[in-house]
């Protein structure tokens, strides 16, 4: 399957944490957390232990964001399949449900969604 983002698997775990935490907010159209998911995604193949911790700070980050409306996120979803890149189709469900509140705007059930994928992602 095909992806919009590529993940440049040649940078160490050490640099994909460091574009995980400091995601460029702003520069680009597509939704943030697109960028989020498939860094994560990377590292936990890769089997940093870290990496859902990391995932879902960056995520209750960028949620806080949303919520306030400090700064206008991109709501475009580029890639509406990535969901099914992790081998856990309960967790890309979840994720797939995530993005449809950020789409729609819904930043209420965004957290419910949240606490639920913590597990699951091994945080």
């Amino acid at each position: 399957m095909s992806s919009v983002f590529e993940v440049d698997v040649t940078r160490s775990s050490r640099e994909l944490f460091h574009a995980l935490r400091d995601l460029m907010v702003g520069s680009s159209t597509t939704m943030p957390e697109s960028t989020a998911w498939h860094l994560y995604l990377e590292l936990r193949r890769r089997g940093e232990a870290r990496a859902g911790s990391t995932f879902l700070h960056v995520l209750r980050r960028l949620h806080e964001q949303r919520q306030v409306g400090a700064s206008p996120l991109p709501a475009l979803d580029p890639s509406r399949d990535d969901h099914r890149l992790v081998d856990d189709a309960f967790l890309g469900e979840m994720w797939k449900a995530y993005k449809r509140c950020i789409v729609e705007g819904r930043t209420g059930p965004m957290v419910q969604i949240l606490r639920e994928m913590e597990p699951r992602v091994g945080a």
